[in-house]
C-alpha cells in the first residue's frame, strides 16, 4: 500500500493525526492531493488549495479538486469558470455538470440549471451525479417550476 492510499484511509476514518503523520514528507503521486484532502477536511481552504497547486505542478489533474473546494469555500467567482473549462471538454465529467447545475440555480438561472442537470442524466445514467439531477428536477422542495413527471432517459 502506497503512502498516500494509507493516509486517505486514515482520512476516511476521520484519523487526520494519524494521515497528517504519513503524509510529512511524503511525496509523489497522490501526496500532495491527499495533503490538500487533509486541509480541507481541517477547514483550511488556502492550505489545500496551496497543495492542489504543488499536484497540479508534479502533473497531476486537479481541475475538478480544485472547483470543487472553491465551491465548498464559497468562492463561486473563482469555481464557475473552472468548472466551465471542464464541461466544456468532449467528455465532462458528471460531477462538473452537476455543480455547474446547482452554480446556476443558486445564480436564478432556472433554464440554464435546468439544461446542465439534464446533461448529467444524459452523460452519466449510472453515476450518483445523475441520481443528484433527477432528484433536482423532480424533487418538490426545489423552485426549477417543473411540472409533471422527469422521465429516465434510457440507455
Amino acid at each position: 500500500m502506497q503512502v498516500p492510499d494509507r493516509a486517505r484511509g486514515h482520512l476516511r476514518r476521520g484519523e487526520l493525526a494519524d494521515a497528517e503523520r504519513i503524509l510529512l514528507g511524503a511525496t509523489g503521486v497522490g501526496g500532495d492531493r491527499t495533503r490538500a484532502a487533509l486541509h480541507a477536511r481541517r477547514r483550511d481552504g488556502e492550505a489545500a488549495l496551496a497543495a492542489l497547486a504543488c499536484a497540479q505542478a508534479a502533473g497531476e489533474d486537479v481541475a475538478l479538486d480544485r472547483a470543487r473546494l472553491l465551491l465548498r469555500m464559497g468562492r463561486f467567482a473563482e469555481a464557475i469558470p473552472a468548472l466551465d473549462a471542464l464541461v466544456s471538454g468532449p467528455t465532462p465529467p458528471p460531477e462538473a455538470l452537476g455543480w455547474r447545475g446547482y452554480c446556476h440555480l443558486r445564480a436564478g438561472e432556472r433554464d440554464a440549471a435546468r439544461a446542465r442537470f439534464a446533461a448529467v442524466i444524459r452523460a452519466a445514467l449510472d453515476d450518483r451525479w445523475a441520481w443528484k439531477a433527477a432528484a433536482v428536477l423532480s424533487g418538490p422542495g426545489f423552485p426549477l417550476g417543473i411540472a409533471g413527471r422527469v422521465e429516465w432517459p434510457e440507455a
